[in-house]
């Protein structure tokens, strides 16, 4: 097959509010409720977008009202300023230097209840802005909301004194800097006196947003549909009709035309002319429609009526509305643009992209699927038209996803590992849909031979970091998962060294298997890997990648009750990122290490290497298994005797930079009948090479959600 390779990129939604620049429409700022995106920039109304802040959950941005360089992004801990526009160097791995630190509370990062969940500046006096962490009654974060205030542009804040409601978002009058407006999920509140003092003027269902253009007709989006304040907020009305869902996420008034405004919802977009009076349906129809109607960030062109921006949403960490998450497969995710009322709208979202994806694994029976992760992103995608479109399968446990395996025999049933507190390991029965899932506190009272490394006063409050997995080819039932001696601290962690886990069940049980193994090293099991025809024989390969250092690889002859040690002709401490057992002879082997490919014609007893560059994935031609391909460094490599020689294949693939571990090529991945060969580079995102024979791939045109029945945790 030719080697030109297309861009495959994966795009969602999940944004937490978008801010348009009132002096200059053309600047926008958007932020993204994931740590892998965080905060983006436009410069041309919406159209393209460019990486500008890399942090923790963007909660709420916010703008200058005359300043289109001045803005303000909340995230789950921290208030960040800039004065520069987001300007300054870029990197995939850490953040610009263009937004600095202006107000960080105690808490840890995660809940709801401790995130910040709305900033603004006020219209009239830019000195005054206002922030808030909403607060909540599960005794991980205050009891009521906590307000916090600058009166020097955002440069500093202090915390307002006295109680307040929990606060979901703040509203100050356009032309008075101390009329305030609270929405809460008691309804909505008013203070005239800077929150000093303040009442409750409209009870409702969750209030998530508050919008005026002239500080007397202001509406309010609730749980309940629209309210509707004609005087300033004394007194208010409810309106349902016309709106496509009574859940109303976000409503905006266009400043220059006020008798128009926006609202989106649970089950699309509706659009007034008459100031909030009367709704219709703004969604589209037929092909120019909004494909996907679970929406929730929005936002309006201040003079051009017509214009507005919307995303989807699967709320998984929205804090305003992370009560409407439901597991299960989204598609047609992303923002989109109207020029025209909503009549029509098209996708608006270039440059939004998961640019380093950490895992590619293609299905082993439908040549056109495949799936991807990101680290720290919004959850696992699932291409049916390779790569053309994808849809999203979100949920903790993807959030921060590690490695990817179906189920032989199963074509439908995926396993998933994962390092979030309480979803560490995952089962899908019905491709995405719906997950049974598994938390760290299974896995610590699985421990048997390294008790002495487990923390029993710290197993309520740590997480446990499961990366490698292997399913056994001939028996479903039997599972391996290896862990990591994670020293991030992001959460704590109970189980020091690295253990390796073991079920015959399914997954529903586990226990320790790793007699002989030397799990005191601070290593990461980083993959595991059955011998399709021995299934006796088992390997583990380990690494420094997020852990300490690499401890080489690992066999066992006797299905994981004992191993040892068979990394002989690497280099010490090497990092063992991959393992390839050629399928139709035992005494083949391949590693992908932290210093190139090692091959093995002995069953592992002895390695050399034979390529050079990090080596994180390597895969074989499932209908020619002599065919290889590696991702070593920055290059695509192909070899058609299994390893012994190579060819570079990366072609017009973009040379990246590498990540945080080394890693160019993060992942690779190849179809069941080798025509279609996928590379993930970091800071670029996905790709493809198609074999010329195969075709066009017909394109997947589902919309929608398919909606799962519920969590399954265990």
């Amino acid at each position: 097959m030719g080697f030109a390779w297309q861009s495959r990129q994966m795009q969602s939604g999940d944004v937490a509010n978008i801010a348009v620049s009132p002096s200059n429409p053309d600047v926008i700022y958007m932020g993204i409720e994931v740590n892998a995106h965080t905060a983006y920039k436009s410069v041309d109304g919406g159209r393209s977008w460019r990486r500008i802040h890399f942090g923790d959950h963007a909660k709420d941005i916010a703008v200058h009202p005359r300043d289109p360089a001045i803005a303000f992004v909340a995230d789950s801990t921290t208030i960040w300023r800039t004065t520069n526009g987001g300007e300054g160097p870029t990197h995939v791995v850490g953040p610009p230097r263009g937004f600095q630190q202006v107000l960080k509370h105690a808490f840890p990062p995660g809940p709801p209840q401790t995130s910040f969940s709305t900033v603004v500046v006020a219209p009239s006096n830019p000195s005054v802005v206002y922030a808030a962490v909403p607060g909540g009654t599960d005794g991980r974060g205050p009891a009521g909301g906590m307000i916090f205030k600058s009166i020097d542009g955002g440069s500093s804040f202090a915390q307002h004194p006295g109680s307040f409601p929990v606060t979901s978002v703040l509203l100050v009058n356009p032309h008075d800097p101390d009329h305030v407006f609270l929405g809460s999920p008691e309804g909505v509140f008013v203070s005239t006196d800077g929150l000093r003092s303040g009442s409750k003027v409209a009870a409702a269902s969750y209030v998530a947003d508050l919008h005026t253009a002239d500080g007397i007709t202001v509406l309010a989006a609730t749980g309940e549909g629209i309210l509707r304040s004609e005087d300033g907020g004394r007194s208010w009305s409810r309106i349902t009709q016309g709106l496509p869902s009574s859940t109303v996420l976000r409503v905006r008034v266009v400043a220059g035309a006020p008798s128009v405004a926006w609202a989106t919802t649970l089950s699309g977009v509706a659009r007034s002319q008459d100031g909030g009076r009367t709704w219709t349906d703004a969604s589209g129809q037929g092909a120019g429609g909004l494909p996907s109607r679970n929406l929730q960030a929005l936002a309006v062109h201040p003079q051009n009526a017509n214009i507005a921006l919307v995303s989807t949403e699967t709320f998984l960490h929205s804090v305003r509305s992370m009560h409407l998450y439901r597991l299960g497969q989204y598609f047609a995710q992303g923002l989109y643009r109207t020029d025209d009322g909503g009549k029509t709208w098209t996708r608006s979202d270039q440059g939004i992209i998961e640019d380093k994806p950490i895992e590619i694994t293609a299905h082993p029976t439908r040549p056109y699927e495949v799936w991807a992760m990101d680290q720290s992103s919004r959850g696992a995608y699932r291409s049916r038209d390779g790569g053309q479109t994808w849809s999203l399968s979100p949920g903790l446990l993807a959030h921060y996803p590690m490695r990817f395996a179906f189920f032989p025999g199963q074509p439908d049933r995926v396993a998933l590992t994962s390092l979030h507190s309480s979803e560490d390991f995952g089962i899908s029965p019905d491709s995405g849909v719906t997950w049974q899932t598994l938390s760290e506190q299974t896995f610590f009272n699985s421990v048997n031979r390294g008790t002495a490394l487990l923390n029993r006063e710290n197993l309520r409050s740590a997480n446990l970091h499961l990366h490698g997995i292997a399913i056994d080819p001939k028996d479903p039932n039997t599972i391996y998962i290896g862990s990591v001696d994670d020293q991030t601290q992001f959460n704590p962690k109970a189980l020091r060294g690295s253990h390796i886990f073991k079920s015959v069940d399914g997954g529903r049980t586990w226990s320790e298997s790793d007699e002989g193994y030397d799990h005191e090293v601070q290593t990461a099991i980083h993959v595991i890997v059955v011998d399709p025809r021995e299934s006796n024989v088992v390997y583990v390969g380990t690494t420094r990648v997020e852990s300490v250092a690499g401890n080489g690889l690992w066999r066992s002859t006797n299905a994981g009750k004992t191993w040892s040690r068979v990394d002989r002709g690497m280099h010490a401490g090497a990092s063992v990122n991959i393992v390839v057992v050629h399928p139709g002879d035992s005494s083949l082997l391949l590693a992908g290490t932290d210093q190139g490919v090692y091959r093995s014609a002995d069953r592992a007893a002895t390695w050399q290497r034979v390529a050079n560059g990090f080596t994180e994935d390597v895969e074989y031609d499932p209908t020619e298994p002599n065919v290889v391909y590696a991702g070593a460094g920055d290059r695509v490599l192909l070899s058609k005797d299994f390893g012994q020689t190579w060819t570079d294949i990366s072609g017009n693939l973009p040379r990246g930079n590498s990540d945080e571990h080394g890693r160019t090529v993060t992942a690779l991945g190849l179809n069941c009948n080798g025509t279609m060969v996928y590379a993930a580079v970091a800071g670029y995102g996905m790709f493809v090479s198609v074999a010329p024979s195969l075709g066009t791939v017909p394109r997947d045109e589902t919309t929608g959600v398919q909606y799962g029945r519920g969590m399954q945790r265990h």
